[in-house]
């Protein structure tokens, strides 16, 4: 296993050079996902949304709310792939213990996922068009206007689903990357992305909403989580927990191969020197 020192450095690398990579498909998984909120349409097929994108913001707009992401995403990854390490250690896992590696990584998306969230907060908002809101414009204004029109609860909106599926997201992508990178080397991380995401999308899903619940001193629409889920379920019916699962795996199979490939290599090239 590597030290931690090298877990650190690489997972630094890798979150940048991971989420740089797939920025634009991130920005219209969110926008699809937010969209019914909103009652809006404009985000249809992946070509469509990237014309509207174009049309409305110009380029800059497929990287809109990428700075906010960065600064969500590289503590996430310093927590992530270190944690994971700390827990297999104390799991004593490997590959011929696979429900210990399963368990490592929910442990490990478990602490990210509560050290971290507040920062997924203001990157959904700041990923919003100007349709949708102008008050998430820069980062710190988006943290000033949350707290001064909602309060510090807000930081942890949609908390309680992030909580009970991000850990499982987590420990599953490890988890099946653990168990299959020895045969399949690279195709490892797509199949572990395809898989963990496939099963866990619909926790994306209702976080996003639950997280711009009630925004803009608006009226909520959900009363907490259970209304939400049945909210969406009576109005698009199963579907809308799938909202922007077609370019969520289209984005899923390269940020996961380099995820794991550039950390692989990144701890492989510090542990030869």
């Amino acid at each position: 296993m590597p030290s931690y020192f090298e877990s650190f450095l690489a997972s630094g690398v890798s979150a940048i050079l991971t989420k740089s990579s797939v920025a634009p498909l991130e920005r219209i998984k969110i926008l699809k996902q937010t969209q019914n909120y909103y009652s809006q349409s404009n985000y249809g097929s992946l070509f469509g949304s990237c014309r509207f994108i174009y049309k409305n913001e110009g380029f800059r707009g497929f990287y809109r709310g990428h700075y906010s992401n960065m600064l969500r995403i590289f503590p996430a990854y310093l927590i992530k792939f270190p944690a994971n390490e700390f827990y297999k250690k104390l799991y004593k896992a490997d590959e011929t213990h696979p429900m210990r590696l399963l368990l490592a990584g929910i442990s490990a998306g478990s602490t990210q996922v509560s050290v971290i969230y507040p920062l997924d907060i203001i990157r959904t908002r700041m990923t919003l068009d100007h349709h949708m809101t102008t008050n998430y414009n820069s980062y710190y204004k988006c943290a000033r206007n949350i707290f001064k029109s909602e309060g510090i609860m807000a930081f942890y909106k949609g908390y309680p689903i992030s909580g009970m599926t991000y850990p499982m997201y987590v420990g599953l992508q490890f988890f099946i990357y653990e168990s299959l990178k020895t045969d399949f080397s690279y195709f490892a991380g797509a199949i572990a992305g395809m898989t963990a995401q496939t099963l866990m999308y619909p926790g994306d899903v209702l976080k996003r909403h639950l997280q711009i619940n009630g925004i803009d001193n608006t009226g909520k629409k959900y009363d907490g989580l259970i209304d939400c889920i049945r909210k969406i379920y009576g109005k698009y019916g199963f579907r809308g927990f799938y909202t922007g699962y077609g370019v969520n795996i289209l984005k899923a199979v390269p940020e996961t191969m380099i995820q794991f490939a550039v950390y692989d290599k990144v701890t492989s090239l510090l542990r030869t020197k």
